[in-house]
């Protein structure tokens, strides 16, 4: 009888440690795929403002051209 209740303990701290690590990593790819949507977006706006980019004239003070 003590050595199932040994070896059910062991077989308890186990799924507990993988439990613990599994419940880790999903935070920390929660964090990372905040961080990667966050960049995207970023890049998204960066890039429309770039295909928005028009050649103009310079202008004095008054708005005339030079």
């Amino acid at each position: 009888m003590l050595v199932v209740l040994g070896v059910f303990a062991v077989v308890g701290v186990i799924s507990a440690q993988l439990v613990q690590s599994t419940l880790s990593n999903h935070e920390t790819m929660n964090e990372r795929g905040a961080r990667l949507a966050e960049i995207q977006r970023a890049m998204m706006v960066m890039s429309r403002d770039i295909l928005q980019l028009s050649d103009r004239g310079v202008r004095d003070i008054l708005g005339d051209p030079v």
